[in-house]
């Protein structure tokens, strides 16, 4: 006998609300050019994850 599986969905939720959402499109134009600018000597992995830090304790 064959084995039946059921494909069942869930709901999703939604990853972020709308004020979560301001806040990090903000803070990434804010810092697009210290997240991305990996060729530059004066951006260092420090400064980077500073950055990050504040924006993730937002």
């Amino acid at each position: 006998m064959a084995a039946v599986f059921v494909n069942v969905k869930r709901n999703k939720n939604k990853n972020w609300n709308v004020s979560e959402t301001t806040i990090l499109v903000d803070r990434r134009v804010e810092g697009y050019s210290l997240l991305f600018a990996s060729h530059s000597s004066s951006v260092t992995e420090a400064k980077k994850d500073v950055f990050w830090t504040e924006t993730v304790e937002m």
